[in-house]
């Protein structure tokens, strides 16, 4: 099997090795024409000072007008080779692009996206951030202003621009934050999270700048501020900011006011590129009794006094944007599913296979009605979706039944969504695994428990 594949990509990389062998001829000749117009040239300054007027005068004239003349020939061949070659897999020249990429390997600052048309990018945010964000236009709407004042210089340059997110479990709080780390860093995994349920007692501080000298821990620095040494340019996530020691808070608040910190070890660290997000379900009650899913102007200064009697003025006011979310509604479920089947397909695609996933009207009903419940949201989607879709793809997958380049056809059955095979499965010793069970799980009513008996 492994000769196989192996032959295979021989085969398919052997096109790839023949373009590049072509490519590198023209390249190694001007590279090559390049080198000997140095060597000219040296040879050239070596005459003149020894006053060897002959020889400089046949140099000058002569073989360095002639190498010149053959490297512009080179360049021009090179560059129509490229220009009619979009994919070329080598490059006379290092451009803009290159060194954004580099740049951004080498520092963690994400170049590439600054070097692009910012200004459009910034303009249409919230449009980019509503396809994977449902349901929260408000919220978008209201993270996008933020950040475009930032970008365009109006915002205080010292403070980092921070969000205080309220709503329910499920509601896509997390889900912003992830969504604007991949729009703004090019990365979603640009966040620093932080459990602020870990952080409740008055010596948590401690935990985010770094143990105190001669205490354990110490060298390993703080959990907020060593992420932010290496990666400044991150989405700081504190999730459940209520349940943070006063202690934190006014660590908090120095970051939100200063735009610095210093850590334990004595290193001031710049907070200012960092964006800060934090999350709490303060004032649920009062949106869970709400009547619709757009959280009305009377509900939310219901859920802002609940803010108001839980964090100090002086807090609140250092907060950029404080956002309430709305509750989803069945439509904003219905377009999650598509997100997350989405994202199902770009991972085979990551993985280098090629499957599509077709659900019926009625199974994608059913991820919609079981996928949403009232006080968790959007919560159970993924669970549900791996419980009954992927679970049991996994194991079609490894037994044949689906293979590439195949369409996954997914319907409703009795017992739940069901997945249609397209192939009979190859000779696999578990062949229902849906209803495998250990017998030893069984309950009988006749068995009793029997010590073993003593040699």
């Amino acid at each position: 099997m492994a000769k196989k594949k192996k032959a295979q990509l021989e085969e398919a990389i052997g096109p790839l090795n023949e373009r590049y062998r072509q490519e590198r001829a023209g390249h190694e000749q001007l590279t090559a024409a390049k080198r000997k117009l140095d060597e000219l040239e040296i040879k050239a300054q070596d005459a003149e000072r020894r006053y060897d007027t002959a020889t400089a005068a046949d140099l000058r004239y002569f073989a360095i007008p002639d190498i010149e003349k053959q490297i512009e020939e080179l360049e021009v061949k090179v560059a129509e080779e490229e220009a009619n070659n979009a994919e070329s897999l080598l490059k006379n020249a290092v451009g803009p692009e290159q060194i954004c990429e580099t740049a951004a390997k080498l520092t963690g600052i994400p170049v590439t996206k600054l070097s692009q048309a910012e200004n459009n990018k910034l303009i249409n945010m919230e449009a980019e951030l509503s396809k994977e964000v449902v349901g929260q236009s408000e919220a978008v709407k209201a993270v996008s202003n933020a950040i475009r004042l930032r970008r365009s210089g109006l915002a205080n340059p010292n403070q980092p621009p921070s969000f205080l997110f309220l709503g329910l479990s499920g509601s896509g709080k997390t889900e912003l934050a992830k969504k604007l780390a991949g729009f703004l860093f090019a990365d979603e995994k640009a966040i620093i999270r932080i459990d602020c349920s870990e952080l409740g007692d008055k010596w948590s501080a401690s935990k985010l700048l770094g143990a105190a000298p001669g205490y354990v821990g110490y060298e390993e620095g703080g959990i907020l501020t060593e992420p932010l040494i290496r990666r400044p340019y991150s989405v700081v996530l504190l999730d459940e900011v209520e349940k943070a020691a006063p202690e934190v808070l006014t660590v908090l608040l120095q970051i939100l006011d200063d735009g610095r910190v210093t850590s334990s070890q004595g290193k001031l660290v710049n907070c200012s590129n960092a964006i800060f997000i934090m999350t709490s379900n303060l004032g649920a009650t009062y949106i869970n009794a709400a009547k619709g899913n757009k959280i009305d102007s009377a509900t939310k200064e219901h859920v802002m006094d609940a803010v108001r009697a839980h964090f100090r003025p002086e807090f609140i006011n250092r907060i950029s944007s404080i956002v309430v979310f709305n509750r989803l509604s069945r439509k904003a479920i219905s377009k999650i599913v598509h997100i997350r089947l989405n994202e199902i397909e770009n991972r085979f695609i990551a993985n280098g296979k090629n499957i599509h996933l077709k659900l019926d009207d009625a199974a994608m009903e059913y991820l919609c009605k079981n996928g949403w419940s009232p006080d968790l949201g959007a919560r159970p989607l993924n669970r549900l979706i791996q419980n009954e879709l992927l679970n049991r793809l996994a194991v079609m997958l490894l037994r044949g039944e689906i293979q590439d380049k195949e369409d996954a056809r997914v319907v409703l059955g009795e017992k739940g969504l069901e997945i249609l095979p397209n192939h009979e499965p190859e000779d696999v010793d578990m062949n229902d695994v849906d209803n495998w069970q250990d017998s030893d799980d069984e309950d009988d009513d006749n068995a009793r428990f029997q010590s073993p008996g003593l040699d």
